[in-house]
């Protein structure tokens, strides 16, 4: 004798649960290939961009090419007739939960320099502001100070190369899709960052990008929206 298959039950309750579980299922399917999307549209851009800047660094470390734009060094030294000497880009990668390495930041850092040494003499105050920026702004110096009769630093007088070590970084924002740009001793001292979507690096905003690391006139902050 066949068992009897048990009476269906008829219940508003549990139907309105497995309504909702449904319904949540399907958000959370909704989300994962959205960010699976996100994923791979930052992963394609920031691999199109590491190719090109790893092949553009490669070129330059050949050709040396002079840079003709002028550092302002806070009125102390004006950084000029550099070239190009030497580059390097870079870049990370991250496990996602499928086991993919996609990219997450792309790097480029590079240096620019002439033969020639500055020597800038200040006195106190001045001079420890002059020396915090050589600090921050990464650049390599001698002090010679000058004390006293009770050993009090009088005045100090700094020795640095014309020497500025540049370089950019390009990293995806998975919580806003979006990229950051972040340059640092391009064109100027200082730090410059801009926000993109993915679809804006192409061979167009690559050669731009290129263009302001040469110091030539690019459409870069026509591109990109500055955030700092």
């Amino acid at each position: 004798m066949q068992p009897t298959a048990p009476p269906a039950i008829a219940s508003s309750l549990l139907d309105n649960l497995k309504q909702q579980a449904l319904a949540k299922q399907q958000s959370e399917n909704q989300k994962s290939s959205q960010r699976d999307e996100v994923l791979q549209r930052i992963h394609s851009a920031l691999g199109m961009a590491y190719q090109y800047l790893d092949d553009l660094v490669q070129q330059l470390n050949i050709l040396k090419p002079p840079y003709a734009k002028v550092y302002s060094f806070f009125g102390a030294a004006d950084f000029d007739g550099m070239a190009w000497q030497e580059g390097r880009a870079d870049f990370r990668m991250q496990e996602t939960s499928s086991d993919n390495r996609l990219y997450d930041q792309v790097t480029l850092r590079y240096r620019l320099a002439s033969q020639k040494q500055f020597r800038v003499t200040r006195e106190n105050p001045a001079l420890e502001k002059l020396r915090k920026a050589l600090f921050d702004y990464n650049i390599a110096f001698t002090v010679d100070e000058g004390r006293n009769e009770r050993g009090h630093i009088e005045r100090a007088t700094f020795t640095f190369p014309c020497e500025i070590k540049a370089g950019l970084m390009l990293a995806g924002n998975y919580e806003t899709g979006k990229l950051l740009l972040r340059t640092r001793h391009i064109e100027r001292f200082g730090i410059m960052e801009y926000q993109l979507q993915p679809e804006a690096i192409n061979q167009d905003s690559l050669d731009q990008i290129a263009q302001l690391i040469l110091g030539e006139s690019n459409r870069v902050s026509q591109l990109f929206e500055r955030t700092v």
